[in-house]
């Protein structure tokens, strides 16, 4: 036994370097991911939010639990619709950044120190990263936190600080909201205390919502109380004019030159979510052709038609590199390219906005519902938007 511990003692020495008052310190125990969490989650923290112009910031947190499929399946069938609904938002004759953010919560995928919670999607302007991790959702699960994923989203996002912006969070589920660890009293305040309105919609009767305390956040969070039939197909109304519009949205596609470390995959991307709007029904791919020709299809940062709109100069220095599309032509040819791709594509996006104007007066002339009408997931976060919205200065044309 002596001789072991002997043994044990002379390894120890050899293997761990002695430090005198004069070396610099020992280097510092570096721990996997695993076994530091909080560190893994900094590693994928977005960048800060950087502020061009009024920017309305909306945070959709939606219960994945084995009960909420059809709550799943409306946000994914009327993403569009809502996206295109805040897109034509206005302030002091400036137009709007929107960004949009995604958590899933109750997922049984997720563990309980993880809060059954899971940031989809940060606050981005890029349309077609929300809707990747909006068909990403994983339905299943049974403990519904929803005062730990409002304190998440409200710590973990980048939010504008800027007074005249609009921050939303949107929280939809359908069981008691108290649960967890951590309480309405807090999680609530601490939003608020950040600038952000709270917003809940209850999947079930408004007197269900209201016992199960649903009402009592957005009283406290200066959002609105609303209640949704989570089981309900979302409404759709097919029109004359969807099979133009969706042939237009694959003619604009081809307008898409990937370039940089990001081209290709963003282009596959954007190509998916067409797939997966398609998927769905015709109304849905026709809002997503629609979304595609608007202002707030950010593409900038992977397209090169894109990038030469905003500035030529850069469009050109990128294009130089592209031995595909601009081969063997000197500066002045290319530019002149650029321009033509360039006008091609105001082209078919007026050609879309065009026939966009003529699909709303045919919906709005088929309905038989109202228009304040709030029991499903899109008009209810059409609403709560836009009101909000107009309250702070904003307008829609």
């Amino acid at each position: 036994m002596l001789i072991r511990l002997l043994l044990l003692s002379f390894l120890l020495t050899i293997s761990i370097p002695a430090y005198s008052s004069s070396d610099k310190k020992p280097p510092a125990l570096v721990l996997p991911d695993i076994l530091q969490p909080e560190h893994a989650k900094n590693k994928t923290t977005p960048m800060p939010f950087t502020r061009t112009g009024p920017t309305i910031q909306v945070a959709i947190l939606l219960d994945a639990s084995g009960s909420m499929g059809g709550l799943i399946n409306q946000a994914r069938e009327q993403i569009w619709l809502i996206i295109n609904a805040i897109a034509t938002a206005n302030k002091h004759d400036h137009p709007v950044t929107l960004q949009v953010a995604l958590f899933e919560y109750g997922v049984e995928h997720q563990s309980k120190h993880d809060g059954y919670l899971r940031l989809l999607s940060p606050l981005t302007s890029d349309l077609d990263q929300f809707s990747e991790a909006l068909f990403a959702i994983k339905i299943g699960g049974s403990k519904e936190y929803a005062p730990q994923v409002i304190q998440e989203a409200t710590n973990r996002l980048q939010w504008s600080k800027h007074p005249d912006d609009l921050r939303l969070i949107i929280i939809a589920g359908n069981e008691e909201f108290q649960q967890g660890d951590i309480p309405i009293s807090h999680a609530i305040p601490l939003a608020v205390s950040n600038g952000i309105v709270v917003n809940t919609l209850y999947c079930g009767p408004h007197l269900k919502g209201r016992e199960l305390q649903w009402a009592t956040p957005a009283l406290l969070g200066h959002g609105n109380y609303l209640n949704i039939d989570h089981k309900k197909k979302a409404p759709q109304i097919e029109t004359p004019y969807d099979d133009d519009i969706i042939e237009l949205g694959r003619q604009l596609n081809e307008t898409y030159i990937g370039y940089g470390a990001k081209g290709s995959s963003k282009k596959n991307q954007q190509l998916a979510q067409d797939t997966n709007a398609s998927s769905l029904s015709k109304s849905s791919s026709a809002e997503r052709s629609i979304a595609k020709a608007g202002k707030q299809y950010k593409t900038q940062d992977w397209d090169l038609i894109s990038l030469a709109q905003e500035n030529l100069e850069q469009g050109l220095t990128y294009a130089k590199k592209d031995q595909q599309h601009y081969r063997g032509l000197n500066d002045q040819q290319i530019i002149g390219k650029l321009k033509r791709q360039i006008a091609q594509r105001e082209k078919l996006q007026q050609q879309i906005s065009a026939l966009e104007q003529q699909r709303k007066t045919f919906i709005k002339q088929s309905k038989n519902t109202k228009k304040t009408q709030k029991d499903d997931l899109g008009n209810a976060i059409i609403l709560t938007i836009q009101d909000q919205a107009k309250s702070k200065g904003f307008s829609f044309l």
